[in-house]
């Protein structure tokens, strides 16, 4: 088309392109001239010289008789000495994306009708391109959508977190093809990990510690919502990389980055690879609950043995089970590690060793073993069967199970002060917590009478029946309830339906002033419950 141009007017020595390379630069990408020439591969810049001009105007511009104007330079430089010179700006919708110009060495005017020429054939260029440009982008478009249809193929049979770490980081790598890719994994409350390709070891620590920070609140170790804005730009030592949370749902999962040359790769990669992370984010759910089922299903086998040699140790962990949950709530902690706090009360009577024998070996189940010999520590410091070591040295998660229990196994004196081992934002935290929980206690202040004549040995039977209020099949209920029975069960036992069981619960709470099944479950505890 430049050719036609070139061959078609007796006006024109030299005929060019430049397209636009960044925001600022463009460069001669074509060029049709007879005699030598550097002007090829030639740079300039937004501002510079006749051609620069036009670039920021994006308005046609024409020169003649300009053998001794400074403006030339650029192709003097090239060895060119312009008299005439015209540009038009190249336009993709309102994007300029290119320049074609041109004019004589010998001719000192514009003949006449070479411009409306040059329009027509800029036009035919910028259709061309624009069409070449669409036609890229669909081809892009498909290949991708083939890629990201692959890939979910994969990712849905994948049984492997780690496995679906490598896949995000290779093809991220591989697609933009940048100086490295990397994923920072979430494993736990408080515990990252990184997998990367192309970055020295020192550095993937640095930037491990850089995410940790940026995505979590050191106070409480809980995740900053702010952060999970979306996809965005982030410099790291000097590299540019741009970054993708891994969300599911309100689960923060980890960070995708990748490293890029300029913002542009930015906005060509950032669509796409949003739809990988949601992707990959959804596989990396599926396999955690597929882990936290088969994980959940084993502790509450184990929780419920306790229930067979050690009634009190199982009712202290329904208590505090219901606390924990409570607690997790009012303070909005993230899922995960409020399912990881429950667990670990489920598991507070077994030794650690032991669990590490029975529970699969997982890096899930590794986690947990370790919060539960944390808790072991501290509650050893507790009953001061260890020397002076503070528990602040502990994880978060293993002084809020410990304050827990704590709190649990002084249900009567709520106002008991808990060790200054530990850390002071976690016992005011939980000061404010039980606060709230001590009114629905003073609302079972009617019983006192009772709890004030209960026998230091009592049954739990001759217990419930000192409450004269109830019936005798609510009292046998209500035994029940306080061995850890589900509606289901005591149905069972006592040869009734559920829905009866259910309408026995509702009049027990209404005579005992208490609203849940672990506040009634505490009464019967306050009231002598005794495993003989």
């Amino acid at each position: 088309m430049m050719e036609l141009l070139f061959h078609a007017h007796k006006g024109i020595d030299f005929l060019g392109y430049a397209e636009k390379e960044h925001d600022i630069g463009f460069r001669v990408t074509e060029l049709v001239h007879l005699k030598e020439s550097t002007l090829l591969d030639a740079h300039f810049s937004l501002g510079e010289g006749f051609l620069g001009q036009v670039a920021t105007t994006r308005q046609l511009g024409y020169w003649e008789h300009i053998d001794k104007d400074p403006r030339i330079s650029f192709f003097i430089q090239n060895k060119l000495h312009p008299q005439t010179l015209f540009c038009y700006p190249i336009m993709n919708s309102d994007t300029l994306i290119g320049l074609l110009f041109g004019g004589s060495e010998t001719e000192t005017e514009i003949a006449e009708g070479l411009l409306h020429l040059g329009q027509a054939v800029a036009a035919l260029i910028g259709v061309h391109i624009t069409f070449q440009s669409l036609r890229s982008d669909r081809d892009t478009y498909y290949l991708r959508m083939s890629m990201l249809m692959e890939i979910c193929k994969t990712l849905s049979v994948v049984k492997d977190i780690k496995r679906v770490l490598f896949i995000l980081v290779d093809l991220s790598l591989n697609l933009v093809q940048g100086s490295f890719s990397c994923v920072i994994h979430k494993q736990a409350a408080d515990k990252m990990n990184i997998v990367s390709r192309g970055m020295p070891r020192s550095q993937a620590e640095k930037y491990l510690k850089d995410i940790s920070v940026r995505y979590a609140e050191t106070a409480t170790n809980r995740l900053d919502e702010r952060a999970f804005e979306g996809a965005g730009l982030y410099i790291f030592e000097g590299f540019q990389t741009m970054e993708f949370p891994l969300m599911y749902g309100n689960t923060f999962y980890g960070v995708l980055s990748i490293a890029i040359s300029t913002s542009n790769d930015f906005i060509e990669y950032k669509e796409f690879m949003q739809s990988l992370t949601i992707v990959a984010s959804s596989a990396i759910d599926r396999i955690q609950g597929e882990l936290s089922t088969s994980a959940w299903e084993a502790i509450e086998l184990l929780h419920r043995s306790i229930q067979q040699w050690d009634p009190p140790a199982f009712m202290l962990s329904q208590l505090a089970r219901e606390m924990i949950i409570d607690y997790s709530h009012v303070s909005e902690l993230p899922a995960s590690q409020s399912k990881l706090l429950e667990m670990a009360i489920l598991l507070n009577a077994f030794d650690p060793q032991l669990l590490g024998s029975i529970l699969k070996a997982t890096p899930e189940n590794a986690i947990l073993i370790q919060l539960a010999d944390e808790v072991r520590n501290i509650r050893v410091l507790l009953e001061g069967r260890s020397g002076r070591v503070e528990a602040l040295s502990h994880s978060e998660n293993s002084q809020i199970v410990a304050l827990t229990l704590f709190y649990t196994e002084h249900l009567t004196s709520y106002s008991v002060e808990p060790p200054i081992i530990f850390r002071l934002e976690l016992r005011e935290s939980f000061a404010k917590f039980i606060s709230k929980r001590q009114i629905v206690d003073m609302e079972m202040s009617i019983f006192e009478p009772i709890l004030e004549n209960r026998t230091e040995h009592g049954d739990l039977k001759q217990a419930i029946k000192a409450l004269k209020l109830l019936s005798a099949r609510e009292q046998d209920v209500i035994s029940l309830v306080a061995e850890g029975r589900s509606n289901r069960e005591i149905a069972e036992k006592l040869v009734i339906s559920e829905h009866t069981v259910k309408n026995h619960m509702t009049s027990i709470f209404n005579k005992m002033g208490v609203t849940d099944r672990s506040h009634l479950i505490a009464m019967v505890y306050q009231l002598g419950y005794n495993a003989n």
